[in-house]
């Protein structure tokens, strides 16, 4: 089973859009009908010591943490091939270009 961690701050409206982003992504780039991806949301402003003792300075982050080996990318996460390529994950024909919001 895929695990993640997507680190965030705050409640706005950047927000959401960034974890509806990601969701689509793990949607379009794994077999959900097999198993649906574990998505952990952590906002920084009320747990900053997750950040902390996981090591996340800025955000968005999104942390693979399983299958390994973990993968982490940090900052822009429009670009759904860069996104995949970064954290090891199949690429599907639907998973090319921007993330579209």
């Amino acid at each position: 089973m895929y695990t993640f961690k997507l680190y965030v701050t705050g409640h706005t409206e950047m927000t959401a859009n960034i974890i509806e982003q990601v969701r689509q992504m793990l949607r379009d780039s794994l077999d959900v009908s097999q198993d649906e991806p574990n998505l952990e949301i952590i906002n920084i402003l009320q747990t900053p010591q997750r950040a902390i003792e996981d090591k996340v300075f800025a955000t968005p982050t999104l942390v693979k943490v399983s299958p390994p080996p973990p993968r982490r990318i940090i900052g822009d996460l429009s670009d759904k091939r860069e996104v995949t390529a970064a954290l090891d994950l199949p690429i599907s024909a639907g998973n090319s270009g921007p993330i579209k919001a």
